[in-house]
């Protein structure tokens, strides 16, 4: 389990990733002493899995996924502020990483002029100028503050996620920078405002996607 805040991304996203390699790649890249290797560490996970030693299981692990020390444990390593009553202008805190934060990293202002940066859904509710700025605990409505990292973009189940400091919701480049897809790419005109949401909310960060591809060609090299 990978958590994107982990990979300098400013958003709290544990996912599962599995990485597999057909027994005949292996044979042919490694060779057959390393093809016996891996499959004894893996029975041995199987048989250690069966008595729920979880805590143990670390060593089994025969593939070195990416970690960057940087930001290793971020969501409990770092003083991260809690909640501000909406319209405050709450101090950045010392010592925290600029790239975890979504006003460094979101809501900067040559966002203003990115395409889908007016893309956003205009349905107002009196909450928007209720809730608290770094308010998640919400089923529906969480707002993001401006100097921590944004929770899970997933936007489905009615979960709506407020800017900081301005009374609407996310639009699609915000969601976007939060999953760390580069401003170069935008999503075409004749997807549907609900469709945009949903393949940013589907997709892996573009920086942790590529971590997770550098540590495939560094095992296969």
């Amino acid at each position: 389990v990978l958590n994107s805040l982990d990979y300098g991304i400013p958003q709290d996203r544990e996912r599962l990733f599995v990485v597999g390699f057909k027994k005949s790649f292996i044979f042919d890249k490694l060779g057959y002493a390393s093809l016996i290797e891996i499959e004894k560490i893996n029975l041995q996970l199987i048989i250690e899995l069966k008595k729920e030693k979880s805590s143990s299981l670390e060593k089994f692990n025969w593939f070195s996924w990416p970690v960057n020390p940087l930001y290793t444990n971020a969501r409990g390593r770092f003083p991260w502020p809690q909640r501000t009553p909406y319209g405050g202008n709450p101090t950045k805190p010392d010592d925290l990483p600029n790239s975890l934060l979504v006003q460094d990293v979101v809501f900067t202002s040559s966002i203003e002029n990115l395409p889908n940066q007016n893309d956003v859904f205009k349905a107002y509710s009196d909450k928007f100028n209720i809730i608290d700025e770094g308010d998640i605990t919400g089923k529906s409505f969480k707002r993001l503050h401006r100097w921590r990292f944004s929770p899970t973009a997933a936007y489905g189940n009615n979960e709506v996620h407020l800017h900081p400091y301005k009374p609407r919701r996310l639009s699609v480049r915000e969601v976007m920078r939060i999953q760390s897809v580069p401003d170069k790419f935008e999503l075409p005109d004749n997807m549907t405002l609900s469709s945009k949401f949903k393949t940013i909310s589907n997709g892996v960060p573009v920086v942790l996607a590529k971590e997770i591809a550098q540590s495939i060609s560094n095992f296969i090299e």
